[in-house]
């Protein structure tokens, strides 16, 4: 901490709930706490540098727990959802940028929690700087290590289909620096109060994934209509005749 204190060079990137009072985006509508002062909360990441603040927020909002559908037929559940440290009512996800910027030359490709689920969407204009990613999350409210490993082992994933070096910050663990071959360089352990020191190299995002993104994230769904079409002209044009023979007495 000491040394980061009077250092114009240093830059830190921490999670943060944030509320924005006036001027959220019109996607942002669902997401309005009617309070005396109407607000939007965010789950955010914040890069704090000495002069610029950046500010990014949570997409991929956990159901149930970030948002809920069908909110007015939920609301007996509320207690519920509270008790168990969730937010009734819905956060909001809308960005102004999809990633944060170090410096000129140097991308932070965030990712909050849940989001490490998913394949990550790097802009075109972010594919020709050199990129890091990080991801923050709290584990803790995993009752068991299975959920919290699997947690890790997306995150591994994410190395591997960017290219890039993931550093994992876990305020429970497990906190991790991974590499783009998703093998875990550095860690600490579930439930252990650790720092880890890493230099990581910047590497731009350049693996076959990246480059056929678009095409590779539709492939599940040309394949669902190649079999729906496939059992409809089964259905219809390629119709099976049985012939059964019986033996009579």
């Amino acid at each position: 901490r000491d040394s980061l204190l009077g250092n114009e060079t240093n830059t830190v990137l921490t999670g943060a709930f944030s509320k924005r009072f006036n001027k959220w985006s019109i996607a942002d509508n669902e997401a309005v706490v009617n309070d005396s002062i109407p607000y939007v909360l965010y789950n955010s990441a914040l890069l704090i540098q000495e002069k610029t603040l950046q500010i990014y927020h949570k997409q991929k909002l956990v159901p149930l727990v970030e948002k809920q559908p069908f909110q007015q037929w939920m609301r007996p559940l509320q207690k519920y959802v509270e008790q168990s440290g969730g937010f009734f009512g819905r956060y909001g996800s809308n960005n102004r940028q999809q990633y944060l910027l170090e410096n000129d030359s140097t991308v932070i490709v965030p990712l909050i929690c849940f989001e490490s689920a998913f394949s990550t969407d790097i802009p075109f204009s972010g594919r020709n700087t050199s990129s890091l990613m990080v991801l923050i999350t709290n584990d803790g409210w995993w009752s068991s290590s299975g959920g919290y490993l699997q947690h890790v082992a997306l995150a591994r994933l994410r190395a591997i289909e960017t290219g890039l070096w993931v550093a994992r910050c876990a305020n429970t663990g497990v906190s991790a620096v991974i590499d783009p071959n998703g093998n875990i360089v550095q860690s600490a352990a579930y439930g252990q109060e650790a720092t880890l020191y890493a230099e990581i190299p910047l590497l731009k995002p350049d693996t076959f994934f990246i480059q056929h993104q678009k095409i590779i994230q539709l492939f599940p769904l040309f394949l669902l209509v190649i079999s729906v079409f496939w059992l409809v002209l089964e259905q219809y044009f390629f119709k099976k005749t049985y012939l059964y023979i019986t033996n009579k007495k």
